[in-house]
């Protein structure tokens, strides 16, 4: 379970470096 909620983090981490890191990145890790 751990390790799933992990995982999903990083991807929602990794789309938000995608869209941009400094457009607005520490928003979107708000989550």
């Amino acid at each position: 379970m751990h390790r799933s909620m992990a995982a999903a983090l990083r991807a929602v981490i990794n789309a938000s470096l995608k869209v941009g890191p400094s457009d607005g990145g520490n928003e979107r890790r708000r989550f």
